[in-house]
């Protein structure tokens, strides 16, 4: 039998698997057959996928999957639309994110208040804060079986306390298949 590279389900580091060797160094024993040995990457990948499609079952997704899974769900803030039907409502989802601004952040927010301007680098907080959200959002869609997300909302705050200035985005849809 030769040797094939199998991702750990556990760590996720690829572990290299043949008749004496069928462990990965942080203890997961993976469960071999002659069938599974051979089997490459991608066909694995499609295995894993058509058994998540039959079932709707994300629990037993791997890391790679998943964020395959995920990637390919439809987000809209719509609640509805024409060329699309909801077969199935699943439940509600969301992610939140939070971020410190921090003193250079404030400061340069507070220059750009009076002389005009783009706080960019506020913007550019703000804009990776949507992306960890909606990637988080999507995970826990792909993990119920869905394969949309409608009706999502953002809400943005900001969230003040002593010394500290910290701004907050929480976004929640509605997961859902549709045909």
């Amino acid at each position: 039998m030769s040797k094939v590279e199998l991702e750990c389900p556990n760590c996720y580091s690829v572990v290299a698997i043949d008749q004496t060797h069928q462990a990965c160094g942080c203890g997961y024993k993976f469960q071999i057959s002659d069938q599974t040995i051979f089997l490459d990457k991608d066909e694995r990948i499609a295995q894993e996928l058509a058994l998540y499609h039959s079932t709707g079952d994300g629990s037993t997704l791997t890391e790679a999957v998943l964020a395959r899974v995920a990637s390919s769900i439809l987000v809209t803030t719509e609640s509805a639309f024409p060329d699309l039907r909801i077969v199935k409502r699943i439940d509600i989802v969301g992610a939140e994110c939070v971020s410190g601004i921090g003193l250079l952040g404030i400061l340069s927010a507070g220059v750009n208040d009076l002389i005009g301007g783009r706080a960019e680098g506020i913007q550019g907080e703000l804009r990776l804060m949507r992306q960890s959200c909606l990637t988080d959002l999507k995970r826990e869609a792909a993990l119920r079986g869905a394969n949309a997300i409608v009706g999502t909302q953002f809400s943005y705050s900001q969230l003040n306390g002593k010394n500290t200035a910290m701004l907050m985005l929480a976004v929640s849809g509605t997961a859902v298949v549709i045909e």
